[in-house]
């Protein structure tokens, strides 16, 4: 790491840069622009690594500029701002090509300003790349309603700006759902450039809905419809649209409106017949619908989810195999739909899961066959297709979730009694040995995508 100081006396930010010799320097000069933050003249450092470069006008604009400040008080900000946390892409899982890897993205310590000169984006400006304005932000969104090539730019530049929480906010205060609303709706055809940028919308939007205080505004701008449509276009734009969805349906009164809006057969087709990525979005969409609200389960239940999720836990990509053992564990959430689960067939492919080389993946099918083995019946059916020995040796690995719940199915496997009912679905049951049942209702939504 290099330190650098600001050449003036001024608050300003340093005037160079370490950066790869193969890229030029982005960064602008004290006296283009003077920052309004009070504490970017002090000391600052910057890692330079490799990055990919977006075309803009005559120059190349990097993509994405993010932070790498320790979670403590930084002096490149004033005490109103927040310390800048660690990258976030917004992804599940860093399989995902939008999670940044070390071999084509560049993490810089302090933020760096930026100079357009494309018209796309509005008038040519400086700004910090990490935090921006409702200003700024709207220079970027003017070119949304510019050429296709302008359009795709100004949604690739609206991704990058939305990894940081921060810009999340200021994109959705400065307007951008109104511009994305007609990108959205459109037919294209599925191997076009426009197909292309729609996936790219989507994207944009399932980034910008993993803010809390973005979630009631953004489907109050009528953003569900459009994303609905996209469900049913297979593709990438499908895939986000599911996660958009996920994301918006934490609230309860959200919940409803994506409910209403005719989501779930959607998505439920996607969980049926869609891509290993689509599927999975599918999946957390579906468990954050389904929690606390049963008549997202009752329709789930009626129209053959539970085959469709028990076939995916055949999959050989383990986030997939995860988000089917997790929704099976929150549509069993009454005696009556645990057996119904059983009786079609569950625990057999559990047991597979436990037989096999995905160690997250034996986690939570030791956690769904908690669920699942409640009654006696289930239990014999348990030790009929020889699990325990294989319990028994995943309690002997190095992971604490997985020897946690494979103790616990062996205590509930031990016990001869089937639990008391409970008047509430929600809620634990206890077994008449005094152990506790788990819990049939996860505690909390997914994380959002």
């Amino acid at each position: 790491a290099h330190s650098l100081v600001s050449s003036t006396g001024s608050p300003g930010i340093a005037s160079r840069t370490m950066r790869p010799s193969s890229q030029p320097d982005h960064t602008s000069s004290p006296t283009s622009r003077t920052p309004s933050h009070p504490h970017v003249g002090q000391y600052a450092t910057v890692r330079p690594t490799r990055m990919p470069a977006l075309p803009h006008g005559n120059s190349l604009i990097p993509l994405p500029f993010t932070f790498n400040t320790p979670p403590s008080y930084s002096p490149l900000y004033p005490a109103s701002y927040p310390p800048t946390p660690a990258p976030d892409s917004g992804f599940p899982s860093p399989s995902h090509s939008e999670r940044s890897s070390k071999h084509n993205s560049v993490y810089y310590d302090t933020p760096l300003l930026f100079h357009s000169t494309n018209s796309s984006v509005g008038q040519p400006t400086s700004t910090y790349e990490g935090l921006v304005t409702v200003e700024d932000a709207r220079h970027v969104i003017a070119g949304l309603s510019g050429p296709l090539e302008d359009v795709m730019q100004s949604v690739l530049r609206l991704i990058s700006l939305s990894m940081h929480t921060h810009n999340r906010s200021t994109i959705i205060k400065a307007g951008v759902i109104q511009p994305l609303l007609p990108l959205l709706t459109r037919d294209v055809s599925p191997d076009s450039s426009d197909a292309t940028l729609q996936a790219q919308a989507c994207q944009l939007v399932r980034m910008l809905s993993r803010n809390e205080d973005n979630k009631s505004t953004m489907v109050a701008e009528g953003i569900l419809d459009p994303l609905i449509i996209r469900l049913q276009v297979p593709g990438g734009a499908s895939a986000h649209a599911a996660g958009g969805l996920c994301n918006l349906a934490f609230k309860l009164e959200l919940k409803i409106r994506i409910v209403k809006a005719g989501a779930l057969k959607h998505l439920l087709e996607i969980l049926k017949c869609g891509t290993s990525e689509s599927r999975e979005y599918a999946a957390l969409a579906l468990f954050n619908l389904s929690h606390k609200y049963d008549q997202a389960k009752v329709f789930l239940i009626e129209n053959s989810a539970i085959e469709a999720l028990i076939l995916l836990l055949s999959s050989d990509v383990q986030e997939v195999c995860i988000q089917a053992a997790k929704l099976l564990q929150i549509l069993a959430s009454n005696d009556e739909r645990q057996a119904l689960i059983v009786q079609r067939g569950a625990i057999p492919p559990l047991v597979h899961v436990l037989q096999g080389n995905m160690d997250k993946a034996k986690a939570q099918a030791l956690r769904t066959l908690q669920y699942l083995c409640i009654t006696n019946d289930h239990k014999h059916l348990l030790v009929q297709l020889d699990a325990l020995p294989t319990v028994a040796t995943l309690l002997l690995l190095d992971s604490d979730k997985i020897r946690e719940y494979g103790a616990h199915l062996v205590r509930i496997i031990s016990t001869s009694t089937a639990p008391a009912k409970s008047s509430s679905p929600e809620k634990s049951t206890l077994t008449k040995s005094g152990l506790r049942a788990p819990t049939p209702v996860p505690s909390s939504n997914a994380r959002p995508t």
